[in-house]
Order: C-alpha cells, then sequence, then structure tokens
C-alpha cells in the first residue's frame, strides 16, 4: 500500500467549494481539488487538538496529544517559536514514520514550513523548499518606504511587520510564474521523487511501500508588480495588502 499525506497550513475549509461554502468576499476557484474530491471520502466533523501549525504536525505524526502543553519552554537561540507546545516531538514518543520504516517502507518528507525542528524523524530523505515568509532565504536590497507603504497600510505599521514584509520581498523578488512559488515547487519535487523511487513500484520486492509526506504553509504571500497571479484572476492589477502580524495576507 502507497500512502501520500498532504498538510496545509490556512486551508479555510469555506474556500474549498467541495464543501458547498463560499467566503463573504465571493467563490475561490479550486478546480482540482474539486475534481479530485469527487473520489475521496470528505470528512466534515474532524478538528485538531490544537493549534498552531506546529503542534498540529506533532500530534498528525506521533497520534499522541499535544495539549496540554507539558514542556512550553522549549527554546533555541535563532528559532522562531509561534505559541505554546511549539516545540520538537519529545524523544519518548516513536513516530508513525519510523514504525513504517521499520516495516520497510521507504519514506520522504518534502515541505516548504521552515520551523521543523525534529519533524523529519523516520524519512529516509527529507528536503525542505526555502523562501516562506521570514526564513533568511535571501539578503540584498530592501524594499522601499514606497513599497512599504503600498504593501502595509500605515495604521498597521510596526517594526515586527515591516521587518516580516522586508524579508518576505528579499525572498520572493523573482518569483513570476505559479512555478516559482514555494507550494508549487513542492509538488514538483514530489513529482522528481515519484519517478526517482519507481523500483517500488515496478519490481515485486520485500522493501514496502512509498510514504509521501509533503506540506505546504499558508499560502499566502505578498506579490510583486509582475508576477504569475497578477491577472489570473481577476484580469486586471489589484492591490495586496499584509494584514496580519503573524503571515502576510493578500486581499
Amino acid at each position: 500500500m502507497n500512502m501520500v499525506l498532504i498538510i496545509f497550513d490556512s486551508l479555510r475549509k469555506d474556500c474549498l467549494s467541495c464543501y458547498g461554502e463560499s467566503p463573504f468576499w465571493g467563490k475561490v476557484y479550486t478546480r482540482y481539488l474539486d475534481e479530485f474530491s469527487k473520489e475521496l471520502l470528505i470528512m466534515t466533523r474532524v478538528f485538531p487538538g490544537s493549534l498552531p501549525t506546529l503542534q498540529v504536525r506533532r500530534a498528525i505524526h506521533t497520534a499522541n496529544r499535544v495539549f496540554p502543553f507539558i514542556s512550553a519552554n522549549f527554546r533555541l537561540c535563532g528559532n522562531f517559536v509561534g505559541a505554546f507546545g511549539w516545540e520538537p516531538i519529545p524523544e519518548s514518543q516513536e513516530t508513525m514514520l519510523e514504525i513504517l520504516q521499520e516495516e520497510r517502507y521507504r519514506t520522504c518528507l518534502i515541505s516548504s514550513v521552515y520551523y521543523q525542528l525534529n519533524l523529519w524523524r523516520g524519512f529516509n530523505q527529507w528536503k525542505f523548499i526555502r523562501g516562506k515568509e521570514k526564513t533568511p532565504y535571501r539578503s540584498g536590497h530592501l524594499p522601499s518606504h514606497e513599497m512599504i507603504d503600498y504593501y502595509l497600510s500605515k495604521e498597521l505599521q510596526d517594526e515586527a511587520r515591516i521587518m516580516l514584509l522586508k524579508q518576505v520581498t528579499m525572498n520572493s523578488y523573482d518569483w513570476k510564474y505559479e512555478e516559482d512559488y514555494p507550494v508549487a515547487q513542492v509538488f514538483i519535487e514530489r513529482a522528481k521523487w515519484l519517478e526517482e523511487n519507481s523500483d517500488i513500484l515496478i519490481q515485486h520486492t520485500d522493501i514496502g511501500a512509498l510514504v509521501l509526506h509533503f506540506a505546504g504553509a499558508k499560502p499566502k504571500q505578498p506579490v510583486e508588480g509582475k508576477n504569475f497571479w497578477e491577472n489570473a484572476l481577476e484580469g486586471k492589477r489589484v492591490r495586496d495588502q499584509v494584514r496580519y502580524t503573524w503571515s502576510p495576507s493578500i486581499t
């Protein structure tokens, strides 16, 4: 049996037509997901035991509850800490992938989430697609005050938001086409890995089967003037605004 696990942060239920809902601002076009959903079992009453990003992943990887947070003071110099419980998987907990690895499954993690800590436990291969949010992916010329004012309204400007916007802008300055974006890169690398490991699918071996886990976080970056998404839906240039402190979002 082959398994694929896909995790998207902030993929809102009301933005997926297969749930029969639409957000208040209008329809979101998810054609491929809608088509794929026709062959799936759709669950409507599944809720995470805790939030946000890392806590959910810890629970999925270990099948253990993360809340209540017993040791919520984990810190390593330079690591981003998003909330209580934002810490590595404890050494005392075995992960789902380590169990599958013992059964000779070949496993791979491909992710654009830059704060992984030790979530790669149990994977034969892992690859991280960099460039999301404030990860120090690139240095260079900082955006002008005019660009900051364009993307971030005056009433929301503070040191933290401006620093985030500056790094995001440097990271994404040459993202022009769909395949340049980290989420697309995750899926491209997924296809490459399947090709490189097709021997399990072709040969009758006792190695087990494939387990592919790929994840993209927060598909909502400020977009630059010339890029793939500029005219994709609206047919005209619309102004993009960053709204949240913890992550850039397009409105």
